[in-house]
């Protein structure tokens, strides 16, 4: 779906989201599982709130996926993101290609640069997701 501000939002089968709070400068949603494409053109901060933490978007594209052991988050785009665990712990990814996971409830990994074959999983998928869509 997209948002008033042009922000898309993909999210894949057997994907749970819910939208806890929308307003012209802030937008969160609840995603539960499954697999998302956060195109955020607001330059608000659009939220996510994950079973095993948050990510904060500020006009820029992430994909993830949910799974029950762990939550992966790459950036896709020119932009910010930042994904905090449920511990506090934040990691920034700035650079177009990064990525975190998080396992369980822990921390987030320091941002690694995904590999080609990494980054084309991440941008399969959002062009899978858009597919259905």
């Amino acid at each position: 779906f997209t948002l008033d501000d042009n922000t898309r939002v993909i999210i894949g089968p057997n994907s749970t989201v819910s939208v806890d709070e929308f307003a012209a400068d802030r937008v969160v949603l609840r995603l539960e599982r499954g697999s998302f494409h956060l195109d955020s053109a607001n330059p608000g901060t659009f939220y996510a709130i994950l079973p095993s933490g948050s990510v904060a978007v500020r006009t820029a594209t992430v994909a993830g996926r949910i799974s029950p052991d762990a939550t992966e988050i790459a950036l896709l785009s020119v932009g910010r993101a930042e994904v905090t665990g449920f511990g506090g712990q934040v990691v920034r990814l700035e650079k177009m290609g990064e990525a975190t996971r998080i396992v369980g409830l822990g921390s987030p990994s320091q941002p690694v640069a995904l590999s080609p074959q990494r980054l084309q999983d991440f941008t399969g998928l959002t062009g899978q997701l858009a597919l259905l869509n």
